[in-house]
């Protein structure tokens, strides 16, 4: 069963919006078709109708992929993660101390306690904090940011840093996500989201093809979006930029091509193709994973080669794609926003 959804809209207030598209996605069991909506007054994309409150996290239950991610490939991603959003604020933030929104398994909190800060995450996955706590030492509150925020307030604890990465768009209720937020940031301190770009050019040419679309992304922003609906409770924007800024041409989405698979993709296929013909592969898949579950245990090692990597890598504005076709207008896949909380507030 599925219910209309963002009616007012919870930018806007308006109620006046139009489907885009409808597609399936029966690999996810996401039941029936997944509709996605835009705002005609501010823009804003949403998933109406939606699943039911009560049957999101049957979604998450065992098949979301971010669970089945190998440990080496998670620390290697928050590296340009770290690059692009908490080294931009450089030394703004005097008492190191920050509160991860969906922190997952600890990965990206790990490296930043390993780089001298204070760290604290939340995530509603019970799997997820347990980890966390227990392997990598982040303290980990396993919840919802409602029930976590009652605990705080009680004990007037605020953050001077909180980071929203990748969580957003999971959101069922932005607006009531923001009012939680705004309890939490210290007044002067930051805020980071991510989040799938709502106004990416890359929709125009891909449709419901875009990689941003699947059935745990609820809402997608645009940097006005976000910029209106933090303004109303006291966040001003210090930064915005997209990322993932390269095109897709309409031809391509058109006759079913995608992005080139890199080089390494080839031979990793032409390997496989060898061991097949050799009648190895059964027995060079049983050492492989052998092997990679080796490595993932290995989690101080990772922890010290994300950290080496974070001090000698470049921020985001030194690399390539802060210069790619659409970092200009900031129509990129993905969004990065850094607000600042008023003292008024």
């Amino acid at each position: 069963m599925k219910n209309q959804a963002n009616v007012p809209c919870c930018v806007c207030d308006s109620s006046d919006s139009h489907e885009l598209f409808a597609t399936e996605y029966p690999k996810f069991n996401y039941p029936g078709q997944f509709h996605i909506r835009k705002c005609n007054c501010c823009g804003l994309l949403f998933n109406s109708p939606r699943l039911l409150d009560e049957d999101f996290s049957d979604l998450y239950q065992g098949r979301y992929y971010f669970h089945k991610r190998k440990n080496r490939d998670e620390f290697a991603r928050i590296i340009n993660m770290y690059l692009r959003s908490v080294v931009l604020i450089g030394d703004d933030i005097k008492n190191k101390e920050v509160l991860e929104i969906g922190s997952a398994k600890g990965y990206l909190l790990a490296v930043m306690k390993r780089l001298g800060w204070k760290v604290q995450g939340l995530d509603i996955s019970g799997i997820a904090a347990d980890f966390a706590n227990k392997k990598l030492n982040v303290p980990t509150y396993h919840g919802q940011l409602g029930d976590y925020v009652k605990k705080t307030c009680s004990r007037n604890k605020t953050f001077p840093l909180v980071l929203a990465i990748d969580i957003l768009e999971h959101v069922l209720y932005p607006e009531q996500f923001v009012e939680d937020v705004s309890k939490i940031v210290s007044p002067d301190g930051i805020l980071i989201i991510d989040t799938p770009n709502g106004n990416s050019a890359n929709i125009d040419s891909q449709g419901s093809t875009w990689e941003g679309f699947n059935p745990y992304h609820i809402f997608f922003f645009s940097i006005d979006n976000l910029t209106r609906l933090f303004g109303k409770h006291g966040f001003t924007v210090e930064k915005s930029f997209s990322y993932n800024n390269y095109g897709i041409k309409p031809d391509q989405h058109k006759h079913g091509a995608s992005i080139t698979k890199p080089s390494g993709f080839k031979v990793k296929y032409a390997v496989k193709q060898m061991l097949k013909k050799a009648g190895l592969f059964n027995r060079g898949v049983s050492a492989y994973h052998f092997y990679e579950n080796l490595i993932d245990s290995l989690l101080s090692t990772h922890i010290s080669k994300a950290c080496r990597k974070i001090k000698d890598g470049k921020t985001y504005f030194q690399t390539l794609d802060s210069k790619e076709l659409y970092a200009e207008q900031c129509r990129g896949v993905n969004l990065v926003v850094i607000f600042r909380k008023n003292n008024c507030h």
